[in-house]
């Protein structure tokens, strides 16, 4: 395992093991790749009818996956929390790691937004009660969990925003419909975007990092890919020496992130989301 992180989307921080890896099996990436965009335009172009055609460099792809799956796994990757946090939080953070979430880190991360007198008792008890958290089957998939993505994405796409603009993220308002205290909840603390160092052995998302590595390689080929975009949620803690940098909203970086920074964004490929 190496301690060096490393960015799914950028080949040019991979290691010299994995791109050895990756070339070796270039031909049948790049076939790959090609024929699965030739299929697609074929199809499109077709009535639609009958069963669509097999690529038959898939099996050849998925090998190649589970042998990168285990190797991903001993690797650690850059990934992107997006949320909003008081200055408290932000020390709070920088000293102790990201937390993991559950029902009781709500009610204290609300308790001292009333002891700051940032909330009043009445209020910070409301948003407990409605926490999606306390949906017994949000309560069993959310816990235990802290969530990112592994690819830096800019803070005016419509998936992150609501976690910017609004404090305690999902946990919070999801929930939520009383508009007064929505209003709170935007102007509690300041958007932030942590940057941090997060092992693959510390999630389940080994595979589609995996995945990850085989596009931003096809792409660096010239094949016609797109490096789509995952969540990757950490089950267990961090520490503090994860945490590479948190971007608040009146910093200089933050407007750039995934547009200009990080720097080596320039000549990669335009990031979206899978479908």
């Amino acid at each position: 395992m190496t301690d060096k992180f490393m960015d799914v989307w950028d080949i040019r921080s991979f290691d010299n093991d994995l791109v050895r890896l990756l070339t070796k099996n270039g031909k049948t990436i790049q076939k790959y790749f090609e024929t699965a965009h030739r299929q697609l335009f074929e199809r499109e172009a077709s009535d639609h009818r009958g069963v669509p055609q097999s690529n038959p460099y898939e099996p050849a792809y998925y090998g190649l996956l589970e042998t990168l799956e285990p190797m991903m796994a001993a690797r650690v990757i850059r990934a992107w929390h997006y949320t909003r946090l008081t200055d408290t939080e932000v020390a709070y953070l920088v000293q102790n790691g990201p937390a993991l979430s559950d029902i009781e880190g709500i009610r204290r991360r609300l308790d001292r937004l009333v002891t700051e007198k940032i909330l009043v008792h009445e209020d910070a008890d409301r948003l407990f009660s409605d926490s999606i958290f306390r949906h017994s089957a949000q309560h069993e998939i959310r816990s235990g969990r802290f969530w990112a993505t592994a690819h830096p994405i800019s803070i005016e796409d419509g998936d992150v925003m609501p976690l910017l603009e609004h404090w305690g993220g999902e946990s919070i308002y999801f929930c939520q419909e009383n508009p007064r205290l929505l209003d709170l909840l935007r102007v509690v603390g300041l958007p932030r975007v942590v940057e941090l160092s997060l092992p693959l052995a510390a999630t389940d998302r080994a595979w589609h990092a995996g995945e990850a590595v085989i596009s931003t390689f096809a792409q660096s080929v010239g094949c016609n890919t797109r490096l789509g975009a995952f969540d990757v949620c950490a089950r267990r803690h961090l520490g503090s020496a994860s945490i590479l940098a948190i971007h608040s909203a009146e910093g200089a970086v933050f407007g750039s992130i995934g547009h200009d920074y990080p720097p080596t964004l320039a000549g990669i490929g335009k990031i979206t989301w899978a479908e």
